[in-house]
């Protein structure tokens, strides 16, 4: 069940109550063709911004649509498929920062790498290196990289809220992504289409079960922003991670128990002091 509804198509929704959800919907969506990954990036997308009651509701709102869209045209084997696959979505708000036990250690990061298998261990160097979603790592195209000496900058034109950022990838590391998976895209399967985003799960957990973990690609986009903010600053990290908002970086990445950095980065922030 990878597309449910081609390019082009545009929900409609199954009663008045459900006409806002289902518009904002199809405005996300852009006329892209509309696959299991594409609502799972939506629900991540408005996560924060909706009560869990109103996401109850779109997640209904986008089920019901899609199912009377397609009407008769689909299998026993993929309606199953379909049920379960909404069954399983998880449309709770995030509300509480990233947790000490959701992202790795040096220690843990260098031994994933270490031993994994060498496809898996450069999908997790672009993972961590580029702080990108899994969806915005599998949609990057060769012709979105430029080598600028010994960095290689990269265009994400598809974010979060369809907004542009760049991001960057040590040459070594883009060099050997390109040996391995030689195509159109960044991490092309071999077809001139980006590896399925269930696949680069499998291959995250797998590697991640050779350390004792239980992880998943957001993990490393998780560890690079928590390490980085002390250094780098709020703004640098709220940006290249492409938060909308800075509020956004504070809530998940200034924790419970803060350092003396983090007192000094929310100071700031506060205060709208330039020191």
């Amino acid at each position: 069940m990878r597309a449910l509804i081609k390019a082009g198509g545009q929900l409609q929704p199954t009663k008045p109550s459900y006409a806002t959800d289902v518009r904002d919907f199809n405005k996300y969506a852009a006329g892209r063709t509309i696959t299991p990954a594409l609502v799972a990036d939506y629900f991540d997308e408005v996560k924060d911004r909706f009560r869990a009651s109103t996401l109850r509701r779109k997640k209904a709102a986008i089920k019901l649509s899609i199912k009377q869209t397609v009407g008769r045209d689909i299998s026993i084997l993929d309606e199953f498929q379909f049920n379960e696959f909404f069954r399983k979505l998880n449309v709770a708000k995030k509300s509480d920062a990233i947790e000490g036990g959701k992202i790795l250690s040096r220690g843990e990061l260098d031994a994933l790498v270490n031993r994994a298998g060498e496809k898996t261990a450069a999908l997790i160097n672009a993972l961590y290196e580029t702080a990108a979603r899994i969806s915005e790592v599998l949609a990057i195209k060769v012709d979105d990289c430029n080598v600028i000496g010994e960095q290689v900058k990269i265009l994400i034109r598809h974010g979060k809220g369809n907004r542009e950022r760049s991001v960057f990838l040590p040459l070594p590391v883009y060099e050997k992504i390109r040996a391995l998976y030689p195509g159109r895209f960044l991490f092309d399967n071999g077809t001139g289409k980006p590896i399925r985003r269930e696949s680069a799960f499998k291959m995250i957990r797998a590697a991640g079960k050779k350390i004792n973990r239980e992880i998943g690609p957001h993990c490393l986009r998780h560890t690079w922003a928590t390490t980085t903010l002390p250094s780098a600053g709020l703004a640098v990290v709220s940006v290249y991670l492409g938060h909308q908002s800075k509020n956004t970086t504070v809530r998940f990445y200034l924790h419970a128990e803060p350092t003396a950095e983090d007192i000094r980065v929310i100071s700031k922030l506060n205060r709208g002091s330039r020191w």
